[in-house]
């Protein structure tokens, strides 16, 4: 999947309701087939040879293929958001393994659909019905060099298993890793503050990410949860676009994280926060500081900062807390104080008590700053 689409597509509206339409009849396998030609070229691109990817689609999305599959208990499903094609699935819907597992095979989606929580939605229905239909476990194909699907399925409790090559004619084949993810339920969902949660803080470089992202990690742990934490991802010089995720309890296993999974998204910029948006939960939070910085593209007149972005992050985020944190701070005495501001913002979204942030702020700033910082901290939180 293109980064940039994705980052292009964040800014848009969540659908609000996903189906999965049966691939039962001819119009529906020729859309099923015009979704793999129009999903696949990106998708795959640098990462299997350019003429693998028609040969792939007249395999596998040939109306021959496609009801095999289905009368083998592998049907396909167009996937549809409010009423609009967004991509193609297909999962063992009763077909099971001697070891009682079931096989996602597909996820695919239109390029503008990436980026708007879709995926991760079909996936989670996908596994719901897999469990339902009395699936002990998922298991998946990942090509070896697709670096971001094996990033967010590990995100989504997915576990690397064995290799797996497989010859499919024509001098290509399928070199790919066995993914694997149980359906017992043990683990923790998505948001469940008891089980663990995962928190997304975004923004420039000199806006004291870190020690936001430090802070958050801390009030975990003194709340007795396991946490990982991603180092700071992006341009960490002033002005460049930078992220962190902090991960705590049943979600501490990968740094990283999957489109859709985040409880708390937290931004020190607001274009940033549309930047991230497809990270967060559908109910999840959104904290912002509403104080723009304004990149070179902007200030040399080569780009426009959108006027309406207040606009724009209310309808993005249903659950939004926004304010000027930095205009805040410099009232205060101390423009770095925006940082705290926002966490105190970002705490409404955990489970966490008052005074495990505070302790949290205690030990990870001097002790000199220290009530400036609590201060500001108990002022994000008032904003609820």
């Amino acid at each position: 999947m293109n980064a940039n689409t994705r980052n292009e597509n964040a800014a848009l509206p969540r659908p609000e309701r996903i189906s999965l339409v049966p691939v039962d009849s001819p119009e529906r396998e020729a859309e099923a087939k015009r979704v793999a030609e129009l999903s696949w070229p990106s998708t795959y691109a640098g990462i299997i040879p350019d003429a693998q990817v028609p040969y792939m689609i007249a395999r596998m999305y040939s109306p021959e293929a496609i009801r095999a599959d289905t009368a083998a208990g592998s049907p396909f499903y167009i996937v549809e958001a409010d009423g609009e094609t967004a991509g193609v699935c297909s999962f063992d819907a009763t077909k099971r393994r001697a070891d009682g597992s079931a096989e996602l095979h597909k996820i695919y989606l239109l390029p503008e659909w990436r980026g708007r929580g879709v995926g991760v939605r079909v996936l989670e229905e996908a596994k719901r019905r897999m469990k339902e239909a009395g699936a002990a476990s998922v298991w998946l194909r990942v090509n070896k060099r697709n670096e971001r699907a094996k990033r967010a399925y590990a995100a989504a409790g997915f576990r690397q298993a064995e290799a797996l090559c497989t010859d499919i004619g024509g001098g290509f084949v399928m070199d790919d890793w066995v993914y694997r993810a149980d359906l017992s339920g043990k683990g923790g969902n998505a948001g469940d503050g008891l089980q663990g949660g995962t928190i997304l803080l975004c923004g420039v470089g000199g806006q004291g990410i870190l020690l936001a992202a430090k802070i958050a990690g801390a009030a975990a742990e003194a709340a007795g949860f396991d946490v990982v934490a991603n180092e700071i991802h992006g341009m960490a010089q002033r002005g460049g676009s930078v992220r962190a995720f902090v991960k705590f309890g049943g979600k501490a296993r990968s740094p990283l994280a999957v489109e859709g999974t985040v409880d708390v998204l937290a931004a020190l910029e607001p274009v940033e926060a549309l930047r991230w948006a497809h990270f967060l939960r559908p109910g999840g939070l959104a904290v912002a500081n509403m104080h723009p910085v304004v990149p070179v593209t902007v200030s040399s007149g080569k780009a426009k900062y959108p006027a309406d972005i207040d606009e724009r992050l209310r309808r993005v985020f249903p659950r939004l807390v926004a304010y000027d944190c930095q205009r805040k701070a410099e009232e205060m005495g101390n423009a770095k104080l925006a940082n705290t501001i926002l966490v105190g913002m970002l705490s409404l979204g955990l489970p966490f008590s008052a005074d495990t942030w505070r302790r949290a702020i205690a030990g990870s700033v001097k002790p000199a700053f220290e009530e400036i910082n609590l201060a500001a901290f108990d002022f994000g939180r008032s904003l609820d």
